[in-house]
């Protein structure tokens, strides 16, 4: 007779068991890790795009400004969809949400990137201003306090 006797498949089970276990965890690091690379790439992104805004019209700009739908696309609209207050059209960007803030004189600028599932997405915050200098915290929910991650850019 020939096969697979009940044993030798149970063991075959238990490597594969063994080995999903160990793989696993790396590749949901790897995941965050991109995911966090990809944050801070949209971040430098924006930067670019708010100076070359700037240098156009005077002041900075917020998601509206940056894509506006006409012939002055300063970011891709997969950008523009991180926005939190997109909407319906939101859609993280790699896992994570990209809010743009101006101050009331347009004279200044600040984004934050959080993700969008904590743990899963990503662990870090992060964060960018007029200044060009990414700084990230590790703290949940906590958009206040930073440390700097990046020199400027």
């Amino acid at each position: 007779m020939k096969g697979f006797t009940l044993i030798e498949l149970m063991i075959v089970v238990a490597i594969i068991a063994i080995i999903a276990a160990i793989a696993i965890p790396s590749l949901l690091q790897s995941k965050m890790a991109a995911n966090e690379a990809s944050a801070i790439s949209a971040l430098r992104t924006l930067s670019s795009a708010q100076e070359l805004y700037k240098t156009r019209t005077g002041y900075y700009g917020d998601y509206n400004n940056l894509n506006d739908g006409a012939n002055n696309k300063y970011i891709d609209p997969a950008l523009a969809k991180a926005d939190p207050d997109a909407g319906a059209n939101h859609q993280d960007k790699s896992g994570y949400n990209i809010d743009v803030s101006v101050d009331g004189s347009n004279t200044d600028w600040c984004a934050i990137a959080t993700p969008g599932i904590w743990a899963k997405d990503g662990e870090r915050n992060f964060k960018i201003s007029s200044d060009g200098v990414i700084y990230y915290n590790a703290t949940p929910a906590d958009v206040t306090t930073w440390d700097t991650v990046l020199g400027s850019s």
